[in-house]
């Protein structure tokens, strides 16, 4: 399972739409740690169109992975560099996915990330 996490992070750094439209669920509902929320046609807009560009995404840790049938929860730190809206941001994140299985792939099917503070 984590290597869809992983692929997931690389097709938000490389801006591959083809990736992440098989990865991520029609459904999919995305809540950002600063309250912005989207769906999959804004997500893929918004990186396609560079309302929000992904430069590094690195992973701090596993939490946790839970398989329950056709339903994986991943709870996972990431550090995240970028830009939105033009702005430069820095972050390690909690984050919280809910992964579904769709036919024989899995798709990211909610995603939920809040900011933690760095360890210094």
């Amino acid at each position: 399972m984590m290597s869809h996490c992983l692929k997931l992070d690389k097709a938000l750094v490389q801006k591959d739409s083809a990736a992440l439209s098989r990865l991520l669920h029609d459904e999919v509902v995305i809540g950002h740690s600063n309250g912005f929320i989207e769906n999959k046609k804004e997500l893929l807009n918004h990186v396609l169109n560079e309302k929000i560009i992904y430069k590094i995404i690195n992973k701090v840790k596993n939490e946790e992975i839970k398989n329950l049938r056709k339903i994986t929860r991943v709870r996972r730190q990431i550090d995240v560099v970028g830009w939105y809206n033009q702005k430069e941001f820095s972050l390690r994140l909690s984050v919280l996915e809910i992964w579904k299985k769709h036919k024989k792939d899995w798709q990211l099917w909610c995603r939920q990330s809040v900011e933690i503070k760095k360890e210094k």
